[in-house]
């Protein structure tokens, strides 16, 4: 009798600590818009990637009206590195994010190496295929915030929404933390049935003199656009839930469609590279 009580009240103990993290979660951010991290808390103990790990998917990409192969991988310490095979050539990009570094560059299907514009560099995130790696920043590291902005309604559905944004340097003017925040940021959609990200919006900056950007339109002026990332046919690998379709959106018109038929997890080593 004992043990069958004790094992009540352990039920009747986790079943409340969950109906309370739901609560929480669903009361957003505070008014005075200090941030809060419950919706990224939950999310992380329903959906655990263990530190140190190496995500690496692989299968077929169709993006300005031609298809071919694509593969990516991305680590949890902030570093990634894509593949294509275009029926017009190979192209590369690797990306390197820190709190005060930021790198890249992309090959052309010529073979020509490129720097990733400045402006460019604050966006997208080298995980943006993987948001576990963005939600991780945004708990784990001191240099990120989080923010529980609350249940709202998009594309008809209701989502849970998760802001990550860089943490500006203290000494930077109001203004320029601002921008930093503005820039920086992450805005991820959580489906309130599964806790699985089902879309991912940030500001992605252009620059006229590089009007040729790795898998992004072409722009011939400067400008601030909304790329958004939509995360579909959920898989378990290794345990863990990866999206098998990814559709990236420029200012709503869809650009590339990904369809992944491989993936695996792998400790990370240093910086990452396809297997």
């Amino acid at each position: 009798m004992t043990l069958k009580r004790l094992a009540l009240l352990s039920s009747i103990l986790v079943s409340s600590l969950l109906l309370t993290a739901v609560a929480i979660a669903q009361q957003g951010s505070s008014p005075s818009g200090q941030p809060a991290s419950h919706l990224p808390d939950i999310y992380m103990a329903q959906h655990r990637v263990p530190s140190g790990t190496n995500v690496v998917l692989a299968g077929t990409i169709t993006t300005a009206g031609t298809t071919g192969s694509i593969s990516l991988s991305a680590a949890a310490s902030g570093q990634s590195q894509i593949q294509l095979q275009l029926p017009s050539g190979s192209q590369a990009e690797t990306r390197t994010i820190s709190r005060r570094w930021r790198a890249g560059s992309w090959t052309d299907s010529t073979g020509a190496v490129h720097q990733v514009p400045p402006q460019d560099l604050m966006g997208p995130h080298p995980a943006w295929f993987y948001p576990s790696f963005i939600l991780m920043s945004g708990l784990g590291l001191p240099g990120y915030v989080s923010s529980d902005l609350g249940v709202e309604t998009r594309d008809g559905m209701s989502v849970f929404h998760i802001a990550v944004w860089q943490m500006p340097i203290s000494s930077l003017p109001a203004s320029s933390a601002a921008y930093v925040q503005q820039q920086s940021q992450y805005d991820i959609y959580l489906d309130p049935s599964t806790w699985l990200p089902v879309a991912m919006t940030f500001t992605r900056q252009f620059n006229s003199a590089y009007p040729n950007q790795f898998l992004a339109p072409a722009q011939t002026s400067s400008s601030a656009v909304l790329e958004e990332v939509q995360y579909s046919n959920y898989q378990q690998v290794q345990g863990v839930p990866i999206a098998f379709h990814l559709q990236v959106f420029f200012q709503g018109t869809l650009f590339s469609d990904i369809q992944i038929s491989s993936a695996n997890f792998s400790p990370s080593q240093g910086s990452v590279g396809t297997q």
